[in-house]
């Protein structure tokens, strides 16, 4: 999955978009068994298209990072290899 993919669903979402149209938005640029990250209301997200079909649907995964910038997750120096 390309960041700019996921960054583009994000950008494009209304002005008054809750955090279910952007997570909407993020599962459909999302491979089946993929994971993205994503930035909204100020908040970092990880959304792990972890169901049984494509598209958002109840097995998928979300996780909010709190105090983590999604700049912190793009720089090597932050895994351990």
């Amino acid at each position: 999955m390309l960041q700019n993919t996921v960054n583009g669903a994000i950008d494009a979402l209304a002005d008054n978009a809750t955090l279910f149209d952007a997570v909407t938005a993020v599962a459909s640029v999302t491979a089946l068994n993929d994971f993205s990250t994503f930035e909204f209301g100020g908040n970092t997200y990880v959304y792990g298209e972890t169901g049984v079909a494509e598209g958002l649907d109840a097995g998928d995964t979300l996780i909010q990072l709190t105090g983590v910038s999604l700049s912190d997750l793009n720089t090597a120096s932050n895994f351990v290899a």
